[in-house]
């Protein structure tokens, strides 16, 4: 029997640019191949997180870093998930 799930999750993105995975199939907490078998209806909720020794500039770069890798995934570039982001004014995120 499938179930409905909402998760929440702080390290998926970083781990997914750490380790070059993909959204849609990875051997992490979330995968969207993983999570269709399962589910009947699925929400994940991402931050993005950023190791606090790091400097401001490198955790801004690390953060940049992890945006970017998101938005070439083929399961944001293709519909079957999206970035909904609140994002601070200035912040100058790429879209």
């Amino acid at each position: 029997m499938k179930f409905p799930v909402f998760d929440l999750h702080c390290d998926t993105a970083y781990e997914m640019l750490r380790t070059g995975q993909s959204l849609t199939d990875n051997c992490l907490a979330v995968s969207l191949t993983g999570a269709k078998k399962v589910f009947s209806r699925y929400v994940q909720i991402m931050a993005h997180w950023t190791d606090d020794a790091l400097s401001d500039e490198a955790g801004w770069e690390q953060l940049l870093a992890m945006h970017g890798h998101l938005l070439q995934d083929a399961a944001i570039r293709e519909g079957h998930a999206v970035i909904a982001t609140t994002i601070p004014s200035g912040a100058n995120l790429p879209t």
